[in-house]
């Protein structure tokens, strides 16, 4: 999220960019203003009041109708709806008397909005019908389907299930023209919606479905775009210090060494907003997909000996699993990057881990006739996050029955270490490692050479996640290979807990 003082700074920018009392700057304000409005309306409507000031100063008509439009865009997100409603109105006479047709319709939208928050349902059909005679009289195909799934969520809102049906499916066959993802997957949702309504849960789930799908992919694009924006801004700005300091290149070397000081720190910002973001974005997916598991599990149940259903069904629920995996594997790498993974530090038996680790796995191996042989000097007790440690381990022994073939076997040895640590090793039959591997091991979404031998799916996070759990826990992880076709050794070592030695 951004700062009020990151906020400060983008709106002083915009100011310095727009000049000082021109329509210019009237217009870069109502712009501002626009993007703060739902997530900073006080700030957002401090640049709407000064826009109208200066347009009436200016006898700018536009720049002030578009601030007044703004200014109900603020009081909408502050809920405050009846002076909204006000400003709204207020709007739409002036886009009347310039005869803009464009702000007009957004206008009108808005008090649509109004009237549908407020409950009136028949001015905010009203309303949006309004918008929609002004859309089709510019042949404006985005507009139109907009209008028409506003409209259509007001009859849903007053249970007229067919009439709403009709509204989204010309919406979104507008959307399917232009390719307007954003209003189309607003619009599967409100299909999921209706006929969850009407009783067709096939159909309610497909939408849903098509709208989860789209959602990811604007979540994605979003986070591309934002990230590429933070970057290109980050570069802009580096190089705007960096002609600075070839400027200034007899300036002491105490402020060159605060300018990098600054560029690091911007990195920085722009590095955790990122891992912010594509945290928040995981969290999003993760209750639909959990709904798509739980609809998929009560397909199964409820499909009795209908084969390719269950089947289908079954695919659905495995694809949504792994998927699921991977947004785990996100959320805890985002919490690694920005340091806000907690761990319980506590005297933990490894032995007692990889009892665990070896009854979660064993069901893979025997479907692989696997042979799994586990050795341990002793009972060895680390500090640590129980749960952490066993996450790391069961990575690894996963990996090591995911990548040998069948019946081949896999060891386990957990020995005493040097300087007061313990070592273990798990060693596999599998691939092995090529020199290339080898420099991309542990770094995250790496492919390495080796393949799972029957399928098996991999996020490309286990081993980059394991490495981090580990230098947290104050140990070493490593992996030898002698290359390929000669299988891999990986190795762990902890240092031991001050209890051991009692």
């Amino acid at each position: 999220m951004l700062k009020d003082d990151d906020l400060n700074i983008n709106i002083t920018k915009r100011h310095k960019l727009s000049g000082e009392n021109s329509t210019s700057k009237v217009d870069s304000l109502n712009q501002l203003s626009f993007d703060l409005s739902g997530s900073y309306p006080q700030k957002a409507l401090e640049l709407c009041i000064e826009a109208a000031k200066i347009s009436s100063e200016l006898n700018y008509k536009k720049g002030k109708a578009d601030a007044i439009h703004n200014e109900s865009l603020c009081y909408l997100s502050i809920q405050n709806n009846n002076l909204a409603l006000e400003k709204a109105y207020e709007a739409v006479s002036l886009y009347q008397a310039l005869d803009d047709i464009d702000g007009k319709k957004a206008a009108m939208i808005t008090i649509g909005r109004l009237y549908s928050i407020l409950g009136h349902h028949e001015k905010a059909l009203e309303n949006f019908k309004k918008s929609l005679l002004l859309a089709q009289s510019q042949n404006h195909h985005q507009s139109q389907a907009r209008a028409h799934l506003n409209i259509g969520k007001i009859f849903f809102q007053q249970s007229k299930l067919d009439e709403a049906l009709e509204h989204v499916k010309i919406a979104q066959q507008f959307c399917t023209e232009i390719m307007d993802k954003e209003i189309l997957y607003k619009s599967h949702l409100l299909l999921s919606e209706l006929y969850e309504k009407k009783n067709d849960p096939q159909s309610a789930l497909q939408h849903y479905k098509l709208y989860h799908l789209l959602n990811q992919q604007l979540l994605a694009a979003k986070s591309e775009e934002k990230t590429k924006e933070l970057m290109s801004e980050f570069e802009i700005e580096k190089a705007n210090r960096e002609t600075e300091i070839y400027r200034l290149k007899n300036v002491e070397l105490a402020q060159a060494y605060e300018y990098l000081k600054y560029l690091n720190e911007s990195l920085n910002q722009a590095n955790e907003f990122k891992s912010e973001l594509l945290s928040i974005a995981a969290h999003d997916m993760k209750n639909p997909l959990q709904a798509i598991m739980s609809y998929s599990e009560m397909i199964i149940d409820e499909a009795e000996a209908n084969e390719p259903i269950i089947k289908k069904s079954q695919s659905i629920y495995k694809a949504s699993q792994q998927l699921y995996k991977l947004i785990n594997g996100l959320l805890e790498t985002s919490a690694i990057e920005r340091g806000k993974l907690n761990l319980q530090f506590n005297p933990v038996d490894l032995n007692v881990i990889f009892q665990v680790v070896l009854s979660n796995n064993s069901m893979k191996a025997g479907s692989k006739q696997q042979n799994i042989n586990f050795e341990s000097e002793k009972d060895f007790l680390v500090d640590g996050d129980e749960d952490r440690l066993q996450e790391v381990f069961d990575n690894l022994v996963s990996n090591a029955i995911k990548y040998s073939p069948e019946n081949s076997s896999i060891w386990i040895d957990i020995c005493s270490g040097s300087n007061n640590s313990v070592k273990i090793s798990i060693k596999d039959e599998g691939p092995g490692l090529t020199d290339e591997d080898k420099q991309h091991l542990f770094k995250k979404f790496q492919r390495l050479s080796a393949k799972p031998t029957k399928g098996e799916k991999s996020t490309g996070l286990g081993l980059w996640i394991s490495k981090q759990l580990i230098e947290l826990h104050h140990g070493t992880i490593w992996a030898k290979s002698n290359g390929s076709g000669c299988g891999s050794i990986f190795y762990v070592e902890l240092p031991l807990s001050n209890l051991h030695s009692e």
